[in-house]
């Protein structure tokens, strides 16, 4: 448990206790896909991690703390069985594999595996030990992303406490050798599934369009750590993010292609029930209806 702890302090991201419970596993329908949504833990981030206009901050989050989900997604069609992330694993106290079973899921039925960007939040559960979680999956994450974090020359780019994640990804890379490949800017790794680029939180870092039987959805990673301030106010920023400028350009890219579609949107770090649509607000900023 110490362990775990030092990595939650090290990534800015506090185990929420405070909070109620998320639902560990809930379903959506897109035509004859079903996306189900898996819970990894409750975490969130201190007003401290955050950078912007304090003002703004304190009135938006007068708690100094914002609550937030570690999620990920298993997409099922007839295609077969897309994950996209996989929870902390190993590097924290994590449900997501028990909760992926709970299901009625098996590892070995995942055959892709689609990776936004390569936090060890997102990449720790396909891992255990020194072993693989999806012996069957083929692995894929942006090619800039990829290539960043293999390179160590890149260490003083990155805040300090997320560096451990170059241990984290030449051990993803060690374990899954050739299963681990790479995707271009808007290169397609299964038909419905659309790479959109919003680096900036990461050089790589990519949110999803899913197409499938003429519905659409959308599919963030770390777009957004706090709701409660983000949305109205997108220019506020995370210390997490490698490029913090770049990251709230991408933020308001991303926001601007979401608003007023009445398109759903799920986020990797939204709270229950983390799916919901973006509307546009005439003094500026954004609003947020959350679908049940």
């Amino acid at each position: 448990m110490k362990k775990a702890l030092s990595i939650s302090l090290l990534f800015g991201l506090f185990l929420c206790s405070a909070h109620s419970p998320a639902a560990d596993v809930s379903t959506h329908a897109v035509g004859s896909m079903k996306i189900l949504r898996i819970v990894d833990g409750e975490n969130g981030v201190p007003v401290d991690k955050l950078n912007g206009d304090q003002n703004v901050i304190r009135k938006f989050v007068p708690s100094g703390f914002c609550p937030n989900l570690i999620t990920s997604y298993v997409l099922q069609s007839p295609d077969g069985v897309v994950l996209i992330d996989s929870g902390f694993g190993d590097f924290e106290p994590s449900r997501m594999l028990q909760n992926f079973r709970q299901a009625g899921l098996q590892p070995d039925e995942v055959k892709t595996v689609v990776l936004p960007h390569l936090h060890a939040d997102h990449i720790g559960g396909l891992m255990t030990g020194s072993r693989k979680v999806f012996r069957n999956a083929s692995l894929h994450v942006n090619e800039v992303e990829l290539a960043f974090w293999l390179d160590r020359n890149n260490s003083p780019k990155v805040p300090e406490s997320m560096r451990f994640c170059f241990d984290a990804v030449e051990k993803l890379a060690r374990l899954y050798g050739d299963q681990l490949k790479t995707f271009r800017d808007g290169e397609k790794v299964v038909p419905w599934l659309t790479p959109i680029n919003v680096a900036g939180h990461t050089p790589g870092h990519t949110m999803f369009e899913l197409n499938y039987d003429g519905q659409k959805r959308f599919i963030w990673a770390d777009v957004i750590h706090c709701m409660d301030v983000q949305v109205r106010h997108p220019e506020i920023s995370a210390v997490f993010d490698t490029d913090e400028k770049e990251a709230v350009r991408a933020r308001i890219k991303a926001l601007n292609l979401v608003a007023d579609t009445d398109v759903p949107v799920f986020g990797g770090h939204f709270t229950d029930p983390g799916v919901g649509k973006f509307y546009k607000l005439p003094e500026g900023g954004y609003r947020f209806m959350p679908l049940e």
